[in-house]
């Protein structure tokens, strides 16, 4: 359960969605190798032994407590636990020196940053894909891996480019805060960006206080220089 669960969450970033997908999965076939076995050790109750016949009863009975125990504990755990394997750790490509060309992660250790990638989501997103429509509802920010974005609105005369992103830029961070989109961000080159929610963060601030104040300061940095240019601009 706990590998398929893994594999569902990463794929829709979805607790809720991933423990259907995973219990979809595994519930028959955990039912049915539950019911097979209680039954085959239940079948020592009719020795004569009383000793197989208590060895029978006891294992039908533990067998009987694991598959509740698969059913509402293991997806009570999950929910609140996120859980990597060293596969994961060990595959996670965030590119040379995460923690020197990628702002959100500067102060950290390479360990460090590939924790918080491995709290939140990869993803490849393809060229000519728009991951961000302006008025969207939405709390997922995004980190530039690698890749190139262009974010832009709509204007009287067409559309009006804002900013070109590119590897360690941030974007998204009003609908991290704010749960609305301001503008339109469109993917000018295959990317794979780094999908941050709030409930990421909350959960990285309970396992890993040292390391989100780090990445807490450096998204004040950048959103107070983000404001410092704007600002400028304007004057």
């Amino acid at each position: 359960y706990f590998s398929r669960f893994n594999r569902e969450v990463r794929r829709h970033a979805d607790d809720r969605k991933a423990t259907l997908l995973a219990m979809k999965a595994v519930g028959r076939p955990v039912t049915f190798t539950s019911i097979g076995l209680c039954l085959g050790f239940l079948v020592l109750m009719t020795s004569d032994l009383r000793m197989q016949a208590q060895v029978g009863m006891m294992a039908s009975y533990a067998l009987a407590i694991a598959w509740l125990g698969d059913f509402f504990l293991t997806p009570a755990l999950c929910a609140s636990v996120r859980f990597t394997t060293l596969w994961d750790a060990l595959t996670l490509d965030l590119g040379d020196n995460p923690q020197e060309s990628i702002p959100l992660l500067k102060g950290l250790k390479t360990s460090q940053a590939r924790i918080v990638a491995l709290m939140a989501k990869v993803i490849k997103v393809p060229k000519g894909e728009r991951i961000i429509n302006d008025g969207d509802e939405a709390d997922e920010m995004y980190v530039v891996i690698e890749g190139k974005l262009k974010t832009s609105i709509k204007g009287d005369d067409g559309r009006i480019e804002l900013a070109t992103h590119e590897r360690g830029d941030v974007v998204g961070e009003a609908g991290l805060f704010f749960e609305k989109r301001t503008a339109d961000v469109d993917v000018a080159e295959d990317s794979r960006l780094l999908c941050l929610t709030q409930e990421n963060l909350d959960r990285l601030s309970r396992r890993y206080p040292y390391i989100a104040t780090k990445v807490f300061k450096n998204l004040n940095k950048i959103l107070a220089t983000r404001l410092f240019t704007t600002t400028h601009r304007l004057t």
